[in-house]
């Protein structure tokens, strides 16, 4: 109990000495209005998922300059072996690209969407490095999202990209792709890329870490890669992880926080301090585009749908409310309708309404409240 008293001071503290000089007014922050949120939620998340033709299109013309004559070539070797993917030309990060591109724009898009939607409020001008982006998808889910949040609110909103990663292909591609949708966007957007090697500080208001701490990347402990990130971002107000569904990544996701001083986990289920390893993730459906079975080959018709584990974290905002009977699902639901779900960090195997996914909540009945 003192443990945890002295960290939620400590996080006061942290939260009031940020703040001194660092006071924001409300007409420098977006503020999504319930209206506004709807609008915005059915262009984004239809079902199934969709990219937007300025996305399709600015893959297209990456994929027209770099994709090599079997990009399935590359896949398959991602596949079958248990080393750590080398992207080592522009061919392999064009057909990375063309494969899993489509699948972690959605994922970045309802992921930061989901950390808006909690903190109710968003930087007009939001500066945001993405560590480990490849050929740099988060930029062109961010425009594409900022787009829209624009046209639903009448906001003028500019976004600072950085990509970092540790190929050279892959930035060489990513700038590529970053140039394409900076010409379609309607927002103002800038963006610089960077090694890995040639990163020591910045200064950001969000961290992405998306496809990095997993055992595809060799990193099989989130924590040591991430506590030392954090530490190089000034201004660093929130942290979005995402990584795949597989079960490695999956048990750290809801523990991260506790070990990175003043950041607070805040959702997808705010499990509070407890020492989470549910296995937690979500899935969804998605269209299947033409230039993803060119590149995925054989592995096409894993394309259908999007998976993935996320933890959302912050240093300034409180976690996802929950009503008073509210229990967030964290389970995937049997086919008799069982699911485990959880109030920070007390779980519970509930029977679920029909249509509840993880990540939804749900009352002392098992319905869905949001």
């Amino acid at each position: 109990v003192i443990r945890k008293l002295a960290k939620e001071l400590n996080m006061v503290l942290a939260y009031l000495e940020r703040a001194k000089g660092n006071i924001v007014s409300n007409t420098d922050m977006l503020q999504l209005a319930a209206e506004a949120e709807a609008r915005a939620r059915g262009i984004l998340f239809s079902s199934p998922r969709e990219l937007s033709g300025r996305i399709l299109s600015a893959i297209d013309e990456c994929l027209n300059e770099y994709e090599g004559e079997n990009s399935a070539s590359f896949v398959d070797e991602w596949y079958r072996s248990a080393d750590v993917a080398s992207y080592d030309s522009t061919a392999a990060a064009a057909a990375y690209l063309g494969a899993y591109g489509p699948r972690s724009i959605l994922k970045y898009q309802e992921a930061v969407f989901a950390l808006l939607v909690i903190k109710g409020r968003l930087p007009k001008h939001v500066r945001i490095i993405d560590y480990g982006a490849g050929p740099c998808v988060g930029f062109g889910a961010l425009v594409d999202m900022l787009g829209v949040l624009h046209k639903c609110t009448g906001e003028s909103l500019e976004i600072e990209y950085v990509g970092i990663d540790r190929s050279e292909s892959m930035l060489e591609v990513g700038e590529h792709f970053c140039r394409c949708m900076k010409e379609k966007a309607d927002i103002e957007a800038s963006y610089e890329l960077v090694h890995v090697t040639d990163f020591a500080h910045d200064t950001a208001h969000m961290l992405i870490v998306a496809n990095v701490m997993n055992d595809g990347e060799g990193n099989l402990d989130c924590y040591p890669l991430l506590a030392p990130l954090v530490k190089a971002i000034s201004g660093l107000e929130d942290i979005v992880v995402i990584e795949p569904a597989t079960e490695q990544p999956s048990r750290q996701m809801c523990s991260l926080a506790n070990t990175l001083g003043s950041v607070l986990h805040i959702g997808p289920c705010p499990s509070g301090e407890s020492a989470c390893t549910e296995w937690s993730f979500r899935q969804f459906y998605k269209r299947v585009y033409p230039l993803e079975c060119r590149c995925l080959g054989q592995w096409a018709s894993a394309a259908r749908v999007c998976k993935y584990s996320l933890a959302l974290m912050s240093t300034v905002s409180n976690p996802r409310p929950l009503p008073e009977d509210g229990r967030v699902v964290v389970g995937q639901p049997s086919a008799s309708g069982w699911a485990m779900t959880c109030r920070q960090g007390q779980k519970q195997l509930m029977r679920i309404a029909p249509g509840v996914t993880p990540w939804d909540i749900v009352n002392g009945n098992g319905h869905l409240i949001r």
